[in-house]
């Protein structure tokens, strides 16, 4: 059984590296990924990945995604936590659910509002984020 996870990593810069993981926590300050060999063959040495350079970590379902499904962020999943916009620094805007949002950690769990997406969860990475709003209750936190 391999329990490498396949994730897409972005990084505040904007780069993105896909590949394969086992080690990465918040509370760390490296993991390692071993990159997407694109012809199938023989992955690479790990690679060391600093947790702070990162916006997110995308644990994903596969590397080519799926482009012709059109997101829907209006689904509920309320077993899942608390609904949530994140807004990061560059802009970009995530809506999902969180099970557990602590402004003090260094990152938080984002379940995707949208099951059929190709995203799993998001590893969403505190100092990249600009603000997160609560959904149910209205309010918002800004980091």
């Amino acid at each position: 059984m391999d329990l490498r996870s396949p994730v897409v990593v972005h990084y505040k810069g904007g780069t993105i590296k896909k590949g394969y993981t086992h080690n990465f926590a918040f509370f760390r300050e490296t993991f390692d990924l071993v990159q997407e060999v694109p012809d199938g063959g023989e992955a690479g040495r790990a690679e060391k990945i600093r947790v702070e350079d990162l916006k997110a970590l995308f644990y994903v379902k596969n590397f080519d995604g799926n482009p012709g499904h059109p997101p829907s962020p209006t689904n509920e999943r309320p077993w899942v936590g608390d609904r949530v916009e994140v807004t990061f620094r560059d802009n970009e805007t995530l809506i999902g659910f969180t099970p557990r949002y602590r402004e003090d950690d260094n990152g938080f769990i984002l379940y995707p509002a949208d099951p059929h997406c190709n995203n799993h969860i998001v590893a969403v990475i505190r100092s990249a984020v600009q603000q997160v709003k609560r959904e149910k209750q209205h309010s918002y936190f800004n980091p």
